[in-house]
């Protein structure tokens, strides 16, 4: 230790501390200059990254926006190909009515003794049966059906039934109204079901007559 000091005091060892001091200087300043490059080259990799980060950013937002707007197509689409359904079905559906009216079938009645049916359509009625319904109702697709049926009656064509207003002891097996109406139910060439409902008065004349057609 005594050495140490003895070198430190001594004017002859000025010149190698001086070395040393400058060495020291020296190392220090490398040491910043490494340190400095080391920062410099994190910053400009963060600098980097920083850009690499937002362009990822900017591409992600351009994906989704191309996105939404191919969304926004595919719905507009959508709506546009709906619409063409719905104008096509409207276009169908007038053109089935159109052919319905010109073969459309409409049976109106006429009593003397028994019902007699008369076709003032444009078409045949098909299938025709018949069965008896509260008065002033309307239609009633499930009514239960008298035993009697008609096969078809064409267009301004009649037929007789042997349905009656009340019970008659000359004809025990016929079908009676008793004070209710008269539904009739047919078809028409299309397949479509109609339904006449007749409501009459004591003596069996019609005093209001309903048409109908079932939906399907």
């Amino acid at each position: 230790m005594s050495v140490l000091l003895d070198m430190m005091t001594d004017t002859a060892w000025v010149p190698f501390w001086t070395a040393i001091v400058a060495a020291a200087g020296i190392l220090q300043a490398l040491f910043l200059i490494v340190n400095a490059i080391l920062v410099w080259r994190y910053l400009g990799e963060t600098k980097e990254l920083r850009k690499a980060t937002q362009k990822q950013v900017d591409k992600s937002q351009s994906l989704v926006e191309t996105a939404q707007n191919q969304l926004i197509l595919g719905r507009e689409e959508l709506v546009a190909i709906r619409a063409q359904v719905a104008a096509s079905q409207a276009q169908a559906q007038t053109a089935q009515d159109g052919i319905e009216g010109q073969i459309r079938p409409a049976l109106i009645t006429n009593y003397t003794d028994t019902f007699q049916l008369s076709n003032i359509g444009s078409g045949p009625a098909l299938h025709i049966r018949f069965s008896k319904v509260d008065r002033g109702s309307g239609v009633m697709w499930d009514a239960d059906p008298f035993p009697m049926q008609i096969l078809s009656i064409y267009a301004k064509g009649q037929a007789g039934t042997n349905i009656r207003l009340r019970t008659s002891p000359h004809a025990p097996g016929a079908s009676v109204l008793d004070g209710m109406s008269l539904q009739c139910t047919y078809r028409s060439l299309s397949g479509h079901t109609h339904a006449t409902v007749v409501d009459l008065d004591e003596r069996g004349n019609a005093e209001d007559t309903r048409f109908y057609v079932r939906p399907r």
